[in-house]
């Protein structure tokens, strides 16, 4: 008997490497851990069977048969063990897939970061059967908890241990994940294993990859809360936007309703800005426009509100402003408080406005109309020369019906043909070659000649005469891309869109007829669309673009980062392209804010497979600091202006010939 405990010990150690265990059980554990397969797990219990069976003559039969029961309890025992074991990290694989799959599922439905960490350490705790969870983040030199679920002391010392090593540390029952991002270790998930103890290589990938799931949803939270910040404020002076302040309006409108109380609506044009930035610098007027908003602020009670709703323009809500009198008091505590010069650089600015003034519920009771009204007369105070101001009334109101003046010479001008359309290039960064154009409209007058857009499209607009001018635009455009295809210039054209084309109900049907009529193929035909017009009725905008993109058509989202579109949304938006408006790109790189802005916006198109486009570049350093960027595509003055089609040939061949 001696002799075949001795064997039998020999045999196990040289099996489990020298290591010694005294129970069957921990056996069965230690070959699977050693990925001992079943088969060579029993052909070695053959070969000790064999020594045995050669030494059982020299015993008694007793004791023969009771060794024999021994040692086959023994082998069935390290058998069912090791099959236990196996199926039980089989179940925690399981398990952790499940998890997986959970947590990537709260990645896109949960909106709230503290919430979602919170039930993805849930999901660890009660779908994992683990004994607690929490994920901690590191701020500053130290770690801070965010979420946590069940049991979760004592897990500081791998905490630490896994930021400062960079892997996954276990110390005791407690194991350690470092979440990681573009930036490096953002933070760390700890678990409490409980008596399940280590865990194998497969789990530990799995909880990798849970950590990097998380880490990549923080990252997603950080720019959703950035981006939407810029899509509500104006990135240089931190006062809300346009949309912002007309929420803000409508919101006080409503509180005045309930209050009994008067509301002012002021738009504020600061006059003769341009000079500034001609005599100065961009960066100077910047500076100006800055200055500004915080000294309205100051002088402005606590309930008013302030706003930046244009290049120079500021926008003012008078919270229980008790009448023109009142209005009239706050625009000479504006104009005093501005009679000191703003010193920049050394240099003393002299500021002056012209202000339009509307009052509510006087000239209306939405915020829009509020708005428009103050806008109205802040068009008669810029007649007047500027440092003044005027209340809108039915005069100021007359003097906008000047507009109606040009519908007929505009409506003419579409029977005479004398619109044009004149084409941008869209250059590729990779290799500065021509890839598209912009098609934009010009007014080519019999009396004025070639009149700027900016005078023309907002009457259009405001007469509904765009809807017409668009749909042959649509047509001229696609008319034009054939051309040049025919010609060996297969160049995708772009058209823009206006919010009154976009709602018309045949709007799908003119598109496909334009570009069907002429024989063009629909994967060279692009529809520009401003960010804030999808985001009016986001339904309604998804079922138009898909329908669209299902023809071949592409769908580029225009002056991306004005609106107030959020990540949740966008993700779900049928569009190809994000365009970085322009005043994001002018002023790179001396605005570091808009070249950080520019960066987040390309990051954001990176994320969700979209081209990126920016306009308005000027400089060749723009360029470079765009390609670094990853941005896709660029138009502006610097490779060429607007230009008619016979001149846009010559840009053509002249860049396809590397002359630039």
């Amino acid at each position: 008997m001696d002799i075949l405990k001795e064997k039998h010990k020999r045999y196990l150690e040289k099996l489990l490497g020298g290591e010694r265990f005294t129970g069957s059980p921990e056996v069965g554990k230690k070959h699977l851990s050693l990925g001992v397969d079943p088969e060579l797990y029993m052909q070695g219990y053959s070969i000790l069977v064999e020594e045995i069976l050669k030494v059982l003559g020299a015993v008694s039969s007793w004791e023969a048969s009771s060794l024999f029961k021994l040692f086959i309890l023994d082998i069935s025992t390290s058998l069912r063990a090791y099959f236990e074991e196996k199926e039980r990290k089989i179940e925690a694989v399981s398990k952790l897939y499940r998890v997986l799959s959970s947590v990537n599922s709260l990645s896109v439905r949960v909106e709230d970061r503290e919430e979602l960490l919170r039930e993805a350490c849930k999901v660890l705790v009660e779908d994992g059967g683990y004994r607690g969870a929490r994920v901690s983040v590191i701020e500053g030199d130290g770690l801070k908890v965010v979420a946590s679920w069940g049991d979760v002391e004592d897990l500081y010392p791998s905490e630490e241990k896994a930021i400062k090593l960079g892997k996954p540390m276990f110390e005791n029952n407690f194991a350690s994940f470092p979440m990681r991002s573009y930036l490096g270790i953002v933070g760390v998930l700890s678990v409490n294993l409980g008596e399940k103890g280590g865990l194998s290589d497969e789990e530990i990938e799995l909880f990798s990859e849970i950590s990097n799931e998380l880490s990549y949803a923080l990252r997603t939270f950080e720019e959703r809360r950035r981006f939407e910040y810029i899509s509500s404020y104006d990135p240089l002076t931190g006062l809300p936007n346009r949309e912002q302040f007309i929420s803000k309006l409508n919101r006080l409108i409503e509180s005045s309703k309930y209050r009994k109380i008067d509301l002012g609506v002021m738009v504020l044009d600061i006059d003769r800005f341009k000079h500034i930035n001609d005599a100065y610098s961009y960066s100077f007027g910047d500076f100006v426009l800055k200055a500004v908003g915080e000294r309205l602020q100051k002088v402005l009670r606590g309930e008013d509100q302030v706003g930046k709703l244009g290049s120079d323009e500021f926008g003012v809500v008078l919270v229980d402003v008790k009448g023109e009198k009142g209005a009239l008091k706050a625009v000479n505590k504006i104009r005093k408080a501005f009679r000191k010069p703003i010193i920049v650089e050394g240099n003393p600015i002299y500021i002056t406005f012209s202000m339009g003034v509307s009052l509510f519920p006087k000239d209306g009771d939405k915020g829009e109309d509020l708005l428009k009204g103050a806008e109205v007369a802040l068009s008669k105070a810029r007649s007047q020369g500027g440092d003044t101001f005027v209340f809108f009334s039915q005069e100021a109101d007359r003097d906008v019906k000047e507009f109606i003046d040009m519908e007929v010479k505009l409506r003419k001008a579409l029977e005479n043909n004398e619109f044009v359309l004149f084409y941008q290039p869209k250059v590729s960064l990779k290799d500065l070659k021509i890839t598209g154009a912009e098609a934009l409209i010009r007014w080519r007058s019999p009396h004025e000649g070639l009149v700027p857009p900016g005078r023309f499209i907002p009457v259009l607009e405001s007469l509904g005469i765009i809807v017409e001018v668009g749909e042959w635009v649509l047509r001229e455009a696609a008319r034009q891309a054939k051309e040049w295809m025919e010609k060996g210039m297969p160049l995708k054209v772009a058209a823009n869109v206006s919010a009154l084309q976009f709602k018309d109900e045949e709007f799908v049907d003119k598109v496909k007829k334009a570009i069907s009529e002429c024989g063009l193929p629909p994967e060279l035909f692009e529809i520009e669309i401003t960010e804030s017009l999808i985001m009016q009725d986001i339904e309604k905008a998804i079922r138009i673009l898909d329908e669209l993109r299902g023809f071949g058509i592409s769908i580029t989202m225009d002056d991306f980062g004005t609106g107030y579109s959020s990540l949740s949304y966008l993700k779900n938006l049928p569009v190809d392209s994000l365009k970085v408006d322009i005043s994001f790109v002018r002023g790179i790189p001396h605005r570091q804010e808009d070249v950080r802005i520019t960066k987040v916006i390309v990051d954001i198109a990176e994320t969700f497979g979209l081209k990126s486009v920016a306009e308005g570049v000027e400089s060749r350093e723009q360029v470079d600091i765009l390609r670094d960027m990853g941005c896709h595509e660029v138009q502006g003055f610097y490779f060429s202006p607007p230009v008619p089609p016979e001149e846009f040939v010559k840009v053509f061949e002249k860049l396809e010939g590397g002359k630039l």
